[in-house]
């Protein structure tokens, strides 16, 4: 079994995560993926993940495009990626091909659309107005509309939705 962390030199480790075990012909391969950190802190960690997949022009470019309604929904994908990122790096152990499928699932984002007059009214979308206006949800608007994605929905607030004819849930 591969270490999650170990040194190629005094400044330099390897960081493993992804690992997947197979049994081969009687033999035990391990396929994993690394990235290479020059701290074992969790920041550096996270940092390096996320640079793994994203440079800093394409993050400035999802930043800038949300900002301005456009790509939306590769912006969620990037936040989804980054709360991936801090999963892995807060993991003691090696973390498994599975467990990285589970923390995509984890993070999925529920998507959210309604009127924006629904909002700003309060009311019953109490709870979700308080959340946009705290800056806990990740949303934008039209003139009409708002569409929020949020990483969990209470059962109670839930339930008021789901009835609501002007509102969808994805």
């Amino acid at each position: 079994m591969p270490d999650r962390i170990y040194p190629i030199s005094e400044r330099l480790y390897h960081f493993v995560f992804g690992l997947e075990v197979i049994e081969l012909e009687g033999r035990t391969i391990f396929n994993y993926e690394i990235i290479e950190i020059c701290s074992c802190d969790y920041d550096e960690i996270v940092r390096k993940l996320i640079e793994e997949k994203y440079s800093i022009d394409q993050e400035t470019a999802l930043i800038n495009n949300f900002n301005a309604n456009i790509k939306v929904d590769e912006y969620i994908i990037y936040q989804q990626f980054r709360e991936i990122a801090k999963l892995i790096a807060q993991s003691i152990n090696i973390t498994t091909k599975s467990q990285i499928e589970e923390f995509v699932q984890l993070t999925k984002k529920i998507k959210i659309t309604l009127p924006i007059s629904k909002i700003l009214a309060g009311g019953v979308y109490y709870n979700l107005a308080d959340m946009l206006l705290k800056k806990r949800a990740i949303y934008t608007s039209t003139d009409t509309h708002v569409i929020v994605w949020l990483s969990y929905i209470l059962p109670d607030d839930l339930a008021i939705l789901q009835v609501d004819p002007e509102v969808s849930i994805e």
